[in-house]
């Protein structure tokens, strides 16, 4: 295809369930002091072509995004100020922003674990973030799509995991939810 500009320092791509809309985080040119944005684009069906549409703002140095399974909200990890942003996704597949909050020391994913059974509807309200500390948190999702933080979020791995990358999941029945994790740096899956 074509090659299409997006912001200094692309990170991540992300495409919607629907196949219609693309989202790129970039960091800027100076990650350390400057946020970064997400970039929002229309996928044209018939040729694949991408159309940038409009760019929101960020934290600094964005790493990843995420969608929810119906890709009513997206996610993004901010590695530099360790933090998450939450979007709304509308009709449109414009985003806007519903907040940022604090979480783990460099934040590489936000992992949310849906049920396929209900069509990819956010079921279980938590968002996992992993970090390249060795850590996991875990944050509360409200109605909102807006990430809580403070006493809604917990570290579920310590120092022992220095290299959490991936969170996969397996729901074998209702309410019997299993999440694994790789460590690449011992390479273990627990």
């Amino acid at each position: 295809g074509v090659p299409v500009p997006t912001g200094v320092g692309p990170t991540a791509v992300l495409t919607d369930p629907t196949g219609r809309f693309a989202y790129v985080t970039s960091k800027g040119a100076t990650p350390a002091t400057t946020p970064g944005i997400v970039s929002f684009y229309t996928i044209n069906a018939a040729t694949g072509a991408l159309t940038l549409v409009n760019t929101v703002p960020t934290g600094k140095h964005p790493k990843s995004i995420t969608l929810d399974g119906t890709a009513t909200y997206a996610w993004v990890a901010n590695l530099v100020d360790s933090s998450v942003s939450s979007y709304r996704i509308n009709g449109d597949g414009s985003l806007t922003a519903l907040g940022t909050v604090a979480t783990a020391t460099s934040p590489e994913t936000v992992i949310i674990l849906t049920d396929q059974s209900t069509g990819g509807v956010l079921t279980n309200k938590y968002a996992y973030v992993t970090a390249s500390g060795g850590t996991i948190w875990r944050h509360t999702i409200p109605s909102n799509g807006a990430l809580q933080t403070g006493t809604n979020a917990e570290v579920l791995a310590g120092t022992n995991a220095p290299s959490l990358r991936v969170i996969s999941q397996k729901i074998t029945g209702q309410g019997d939810r299993r999440a694994y994790v790789v460590n690449a740096a011992a390479n273990e899956i627990q």
